[in-house]
């Protein structure tokens, strides 16, 4: 597809109909293999060997940029054809420890989307979805040992549905009410009482201090306070988890928070609106695709980490 031509065609066709901006999005970079990774959800990760052969293909074929310089393109009605955002969610303490050297060596900006209540806070529990991935792995050994717990239909359903398939079931429960997730991560959580020794240290995030030594190398934007679905809150809470991140960041940061990514891409017109009001001036969602910036509060990102660019035979593809 690539030594075809065809690659450039697509790009060149996007651009002649106007799609111009081109965001990704990445999570956690890591040293280790991610066929070892069992504390965190390894679908986040990208290996620190392949991100650098990503951002050298992305600088050679893309004009990166960020959102702060895409506010002045459009001001000026001028977007450079192939533009593309490099963004990562989230917050995790590897963004500063794996990726931002890469970036830094190869002087390509990024985003990184920030939850505004786990930033230098290494006191709180990890993301739902690590330990949900930590404790259903548990779960796994137990049953082997033939020590599994008791559990409702539910939690077990789920179970089964981690072992067939688990990036499905993920993708599922990103859409639930956040707190009837937490509560079915505590349930099975109080019954795996072992903890991997490498369980925080794998799930910490960023301090505020490593934020602003990555400097002008990243632009930072809003993720929320604590990675609510935000369609599932009611309305004062919607509008208390948009502003107040917003706010708490700009007070660590000295700088204006014009960006805004919604939690696992859930949004609807009320919450753009919300975002609006709030004085973002960009919004990202989880869909796949090419922008043409009709709408700056519902832009496409794609979703990267370690297999999105494998060749069949596991190595780097362009």
């Amino acid at each position: 597809v690539f030594y075809s031509g065809f690659f450039h065609l697509v790009r060149f066709c996007c651009n002649t109909i106007g799609k111009r901006l081109t965001i990704v999005t990445y999570h956690r970079v890591t040293d280790r293999p991610i066929t070892e990774i069992n504390e965190s959800l390894p679908y986040l990760f990208t290996s620190r060997s392949t991100f650098e052969k990503q951002i050298q293909f992305l600088k050679k074929y893309y004009r990166v940029t960020t959102f702060r310089t895409l506010s002045r393109y459009i001001e000026e009605n001028n977007i450079p054809k192939n533009s593309l955002i490099i963004t990562f969610d989230d917050g995790y303490k590897d963004n500063y420890h794996k990726a931002y050297p890469i970036l830094k060596k190869y002087n390509v900006p990024a985003t990184i989307f920030l939850v505004a209540n786990k930033i230098g806070n290494d006191n709180l529990d990890p993301f739902w979805w690590d330990r949900a991935y930590y404790y259903f792995r548990e779960l796994q050994r137990y049953e082997k040992d033939g020590t599994f717990p008791e559990f409702d239909r539910k939690v077990c359903s789920l179970f089964e549905e981690f072992k067939n398939n688990p990036s499905n079931l993920f993708a599922k429960l990103n859409r639930w009410k956040t707190q009837r997730i937490e509560k079915m991560v505590h349930i099975i959580q109080e019954n795996c009482k072992s903890r991997n020794g490498k369980f925080a240290e794998e799930n910490k995030m960023l301090s505020w201090q490593q934020i602003k030594e990555m400097g002008e190398h990243i632009e930072v934007g809003s993720h929320t306070c604590n990675h609510s679905n935000l369609i599932e809150l009611k309305q004062d809470q919607k509008a208390f988890e948009i502003t107040e991140s917003k706010r708490l960041i700009e007070k660590h940061i000295k700088k204006k928070v014009k960006v805004f990514a919604y939690p696992a891409g859930n949004f609807n017109k009320n919450i753009k609106l919300l975002i609006k009001d709030a004085g973002y001036t960009f919004a990202v969602a989880a869909n796949p695709g090419i922008n043409d910036l009709n709408d700056c509060y519902a832009l496409k990102r794609i979703n990267i980490w370690e297999r999105t660019s494998q060749s069949f035979n596991g190595k780097f593809s362009k």
